[in-house]
């Protein structure tokens, strides 16, 4: 992109009103929410997906995140789908 951290920092701030680590973040929660949603895989295999160094560290990013673990999320889009 041939941008400097500072401003590449400036332009996100601007656009999202985020800080950068916030931004990505959200983005990340984004696409675990989306992956718990819509694919059938583990939570092990979605933690890996992302990048996380295991499945404890995604569990507890994604609690702080959504206030229930993934395995509680994922039980309660499937009974909310049921319905």
């Amino acid at each position: 992109m041939n941008l400097s951290a500072h401003h590449l920092t400036q332009i996100v701030k601007l656009v999202t009103g985020q800080s950068v680590s916030d931004f990505i973040f959200e983005m990340l929660f984004s696409e675990a929410r989306n992956l718990l949603t819509h694919s059938k895989l583990s939570i092990q295999e979605i933690a890996t997906t992302l990048n996380f160094s295991d499945q404890s560290s995604f569990g507890k990013f994604f609690k702080r995140k959504a206030g229930v673990s993934p395995v509680d999320f994922r039980k309660d889009i499937v009974f909310v789908e049921e319905e």
